[in-house]
Parts: structure tokens; C-alpha cells; sequence
């Protein structure tokens, strides 16, 4: 058994008992801190349409790497109602690709396309305009332009008239 002394005021002391049992017994680490399911890839649904076997490993890494950047500026949403779907198609006659998203959310859908002389350009390209549209979306609903300062108009100073020396 442990004892632990406290000395308050006037002189007089409390001693405090606490049984061994209760120093022993585990923490409830589980139950106070939940530790966060450890998943792979991104907590949005993310589906792929028309892409080939060849270029597939590629969308997918770029996929993987722009949705965790997504998933930090739609982190309010929650994961189940965000869905991403990937199209790959290769221009005939031509090395060219064209690589569109669309991102569902429960307040709209946004739509980009991205053309790129390679697979990976043409993800790249889709991405950066998507994330463009994602920051655009979200200002509208926050309705930031209310918010915005309005600049006080400047008012034109009179200029002097020249001389008629």
C-alpha cells in the first residue's frame, strides 16, 4: 500500500490511501482514445472507368497521392458522401489523353478534364483543375464573398490645369 501525504491549510494534514489494486489496474486507452482505423488510400469512394491495364498503376499512384490533398481541404464532409470517379481515354491518331474526374459531393458535382501528351500529364492536369474548382466550391458555400471587406472607393483628386503662362 502507497500513501501519499497533502498538507492544507492551518497545519492540518490528510493522508490519502490508495490501494494497490486500483494502481495496477490497466488503463483505458481504448475507450478514451480511440486510435483511428488504419485503412489504405483515401477515406473517399474512388472508382475508374476505361482505363487500361497498362497505364492503371500509374492513375492509380496519382490518384492516391492528389485525394489525400483532397481529403484535407474536404475534411468537413463526411467520407461516405464524397465519391471520385477517374476516366482514362487515349486519343486515336494522335499520343494524346484525356483524363476526367468527377467529384460528387453532397453539395454539387465538379467536373474536370485534363490533356496530357502522357497518362501521369494528362492526371496531373485533371487534378490541379479540380482542386481549382474544390477551393471555388467551397467559397461559394461558405458564402465568403459576404464576408469580404468592401474597399472604401477612392475618390478622384482634382488635378491642376495647366498654365496659361
Amino acid at each position: 500500500m502507497e500513501q501519499f501525504t497533502a498538507a492544507f491549510l492551518g497545519g492540518v494534514q490528510l493522508q490519502l490511501t490508495l490501494r494497490s489494486a486500483m494502481l495496477d489496474s490497466p488503463q483505458c486507452h481504448d475507450f478514451f482514445h480511440p486510435q483511428l482505423s488504419t485503412h489504405q488510400g483515401a477515406s473517399m469512394k474512388i472508382t475508374y472507368s476505361h482505363v487500361d491495364p497498362e497505364f492503371r498503376a500509374i492513375v492509380e499512384h496519382e490518384t492516391e497521392r492528389h485525394a489525400a490533398t483532397l481529403n484535407r481541404i474536404l475534411k468537413r464532409y463526411s467520407p461516405d458522401l464524397v465519391v471520385l470517379h477517374g476516366s482514362l481515354e487515349k486519343t486515336p491518331r494522335k499520343t494524346e489523353f484525356n483524363f476526367s474526374l468527377n467529384l460528387n459531393l453532397p453539395t454539387g458535382t465538379l467536373h474536370a478534364t485534363g490533356v496530357g501528351a502522357d497518362a501521369l500529364g494528362s492526371t496531373k492536369a485533371a487534378f490541379a483543375e479540380l482542386e481549382v474548382q474544390v477551393k471555388k466550391h467551397q467559397a461559394k458555400v461558405r458564402k465568403d464573398y459576404l464576408w469580404k471587406r468592401k474597399r472604401a472607393i477612392a475618390l478622384p483628386t482634382p488635378r491642376e490645369a495647366p498654365s496659361s503662362d
